[in-house]
């Protein structure tokens, strides 16, 4: 930790006026932490800023935590609402295209139900076999395979 720190980074002083000072800390966790994990240990962080800024002195009054692995939790937010929000677009536009290609509501019926057991087959594969937690990766490869998933099942 020595070796990190470095007066001139951490602490800004901007017209003879101390603007911001960097307090570094160690951890464990890794940028490889997964999203379930990672987001407990960013909530109790945010949650022990909260309740220390209150004690701080006016000028610190607008502390906050900013960390790197923090904001790829963030990344893995997003793209985990993404990989849901694709399930949710992709189910009902596949029924609708194959209900508009064969006019049969049986047909796509089953077209969505096959879709659904493609990403459900992968993803819980992954889940339960690989023991993978839901994270960037896995997120991406959801989309990739409900893409898959529904342009397979349309052309059958």
């Amino acid at each position: 930790l020595v070796d990190e720190v470095s007066y001139k980074k951490d602490i800004g002083i901007v017209d003879g006026e101390l603007k911001y000072v960097v307090i570094k800390i160690r951890s464990t966790m890794t940028s490889t932490t997964p999203y379930s994990q990672g987001n407990e240990i960013n909530d109790f962080v945010q949650e022990q800023m909260k309740s220390h800024v209150s004690t701080l002195p006016g000028s610190l009054a607008r502390a906050k935590v900013v960390c790197i692995v923090f904001a790829y939790l963030d990344l893995s937010r997003e793209l985990l609402t993404g990989l849901f929000q694709g399930c949710g677009i992709a189910m009902p536009i596949s029924f609708l295209v194959v209900l508009a290609s064969t006019k049969n509501i049986v047909v796509s019926g089953y077209a969505v139900v096959s879709v659904a057991s493609i990403v459900l087959c992968v993803l819980g594969f992954c889940k339960s076999a690989m023991d993978w937690d839901l994270g960037v990766g896995e997120a991406i490869a959801g989309v990739i395979v409900i893409g898959y998933s529904v342009d397979y099942v349309v052309h059958l």
